[in-house]
């Protein structure tokens, strides 16, 4: 994958998960309805940021860097 495909939201389709992998969508893509999605905007400058449902069912925000590394994508959490 090239930096310039991963850029943008991304949703986690947790439906569509299988064998230990987790499926991501573009976030524009139509989703059926959720409780809460886990979401990753990925940024040009190497940081990402990460919306995801806490313990009350509200956002909660983190964030970090990311790197592409081969097929891998890797994630540096912040904090």
């Amino acid at each position: 994958m090239k930096k310039q495909q991963l850029l943008g939201a991304w949703v986690h389709a947790h439906e569509r998960d299988s064998s230990g992998a987790s499926v991501y969508v573009n976030a524009e893509e139509p989703m059926p309805p959720s409780r809460g999605r886990q979401r990753l905007t990925f940024l040009d400058d190497g940081r990402f940021e990460e919306g995801r449902p806490g313990a009350d069912d509200r956002s909660v925000q983190a964030g970090g860097t990311y790197e592409l590394d081969g097929k891998r994508l890797v994630l540096h959490r912040s904090g």
